[in-house]
């Protein structure tokens, strides 16, 4: 970190701790602090690199970090990350949309109306508001508030809200469905022409999961991770029992049994054409199924702890002591 030829402004320097910061500090805070400041160098470089070449749009990130027993989920966007064991399924992130992060974009909003401008309102209601609604008392709460309060409707308050509700997912700005993220530097609002980037933050949510705290994980102790086109329509348990199915019932010595278990979870959140004439798929349940990408990864633990010295040796129903 210190002695990097071109190390990047934000990367975190210790030449100037004393002792006393130093006895406070733990590897965890730096692998923390390492993710940190990647993700925000990298939003940082694609800004640059929009300068140069044509970059329309952005995405949700997830990243994995297994380092020193620890692994560590850096999630920005609505992706997610569920480890699946035999004790059952654990998401290890959280969704990070308008709805879950409505407070901080309330706040923002609130700190800087010049934002939203005369466009929008930063307050959420109980239910949407029409002209019929003026004078009338409505449910509502601000970027403070957990509970809802009650006021007179006034004109403001028939903007459209900061945070509207859509058919199938609330959305920022009328706009769009995530709070966090890579890139959109350019993005706007369609009527009004309000940048966007400002409420996007490129700040990852971590959480540290210590591995050797699991005492022993077998080859079907796995990591799912995924796009909302997956979460969408499976539930973390769903998308745990599809997974341990497929590594049930494959050889364990097959290094590709991993990949058939994200290509049926995939192919369970596609779901199936609802007649050769409609373009509508279904569930097999019945339910509508998946109308984003889906990508899917499903990373065994037990490699990502301690790597086989040689694969072809490697028992994979061995279990691992990790004590």
């Amino acid at each position: 970190m210190n002695f990097g030829k071109h190390r990047s402004e934000s990367s975190y320097s210790m030449s100037k701790m004393n002792e006393e910061d130093e006895a406070r500090i733990r590897s965890e805070h730096l692998g923390k602090g390492a993710l940190e400041t990647a993700f925000l160098d990298m939003d940082e470089q694609i800004s640059q690199d929009k300068q140069v070449w044509r970059l329309p749009g952005g995405c949700a990130v997830i990243s994995i970090l297994v380092f020193l027993g620890k692994l560590y989920v850096a999630n920005a966007g609505d992706c997610r990350a569920v480890m699946v064991t035999s004790d059952g399924t654990k998401a290890l992130s959280r969704d990070l949309t308008p709805a879950s992060e409505r407070k901080r974009l309330q706040e923002l909003a609130y700190r800087n109306p010049e934002l939203i401008g005369n466009s929008f309102s930063r307050l959420e209601y109980s239910k949407k508001l029409t002209r019929k609604d003026l004078k009338s008392r409505v449910l509502y709460r601000d970027w403070f508030m957990d509970g809802w309060a009650v006021k007179t409707v006034k004109e403001s308050d028939l903007r459209p809200p900061l945070i509207s509700e859509s058919s199938r997912k609330r959305r920022l700005l009328n706009t769009i469905g995530v709070s966090r993220g890579f890139g959109d530097h350019h993005l706007l609002t369609v009527d009004e022409r309000l940048s966007i980037k400002p409420f996007l933050s490129a700040v990852p949510d971590i959480t540290v999961t210590h591995l050797r705290d699991m005492n022993v994980l077998t080859d079907k102790d796995v990591v799912i991770v995924a796009s909302d086109g997956l979460w969408d329509v499976l539930s973390n348990e769903d998308a745990g029992l599809i997974v341990r199915s497929t590594l049930g019932s494959t050889d364990s010595a097959d290094s590709s049994r991993y990949t058939q278990a994200a290509q049926d979870l995939v192919a369970a959140a596609r779901g199936q054409q609802a007649s050769p004439n409609l373009k509508r798929w279904v569930l097999n349940s019945g339910g509508h199924a998946s109308y984003d990408d889906i990508t899917v990864f499903v990373i065994p633990l037990k490699y990502c702890a301690a790597p086989p010295a040689d694969s072809e040796e490697e028992e994979d129903d061995e279990m691992l002591d990790l004590e």
